[in-house]
């Protein structure tokens, strides 16, 4: 009798630690995909500005410097998984910023934003390599640039974010290391309850579509 209530309890015991372990696991393979975004992000943006040093000198110094305060704002959130929606738009306003420096007039950005969403939480930086892979790939290769929108929507307790932009020149669809990542972030936060998709309609209009359940926002 003591045989059998001893087995009954090791089996949660070691349930319990197989939990434990596959959420430690979990825990730290989010830190690396957090880690992979900051030299990911750092590398690409000062590549955009080497190509300004030698023809605009003065462009080149003050998008050093606006990369400067991005770095802070991402290295303030750095510790955290989950940021309001409201923070996020604000630093991707930032980074818009920053590439209008270096595109100018071949960049147009809207925004089409429903105010109830503005409190979501949503995955620090989940927008911004959405939108890095929209210029990257939709409008710097062109050489009369196009246009990206951001657009937040709730409906069903979900938020859906989109990330639109045209597809011109040479360009491809794109589905760099800032897509994956992102995907991946998604998977560990929300264990299925999240998707990312990516499409390009016959209009050459590309689309990154995040849906996400609507945590932190009032009902």
């Amino acid at each position: 009798m003591r045989g059998t209530q001893r087995g009954r309890l090791r089996i949660p015991k070691q349930e319990l630690g197989r939990s434990e372990q596959a959420g430690a696991l979990a825990t730290s393979e989010l830190q690396a995909l957090n880690m992979q975004l900051h030299p990911h992000f750092l590398f690409n943006t000062l590549s955009g500005i080497s190509t300004l040093i030698d023809s605009d000198r003065k462009t080149a110094k003050a998008m050093v410097i606006k990369l400067s305060t991005l770095l802070r704002a991402a290295l303030e959130y750095s510790s955290l998984d989950l940021i309001s929606l409201e923070e996020e738009l604000q630093f991707v306003g930032k980074y818009l910023d920053l590439e209008r420096m270096r595109l100018g007039p071949r960049l147009a950005v809207s925004w089409s934003i429903d105010p109830d969403t503005l409190q979501t939480l949503v995955p620090q930086l989940i927008l911004q390599p959405l939108v890095e892979n929209a210029i990257r790939y939709g409008i710097a290769c062109s050489r009369v640039g196009g246009w990206v929108e951001i657009v937040s929507q709730r409906s069903n307790g979900k938020v859906e974010l989109q990330v639109r932009n045209s597809v011109g020149g040479k360009g491809s669809a794109g589905t760099g290391v800032g897509l994956r990542n992102a995907k991946a972030r998604l998977k560990y936060l929300y264990s299925g309850e999240a998707s990312l998709s990516f499409s390009i309609a016959d209009d050459q209009t590309a689309t990154a579509t995040v849906v996400l359940p609507a945590l932190g926002s009032s009902s």
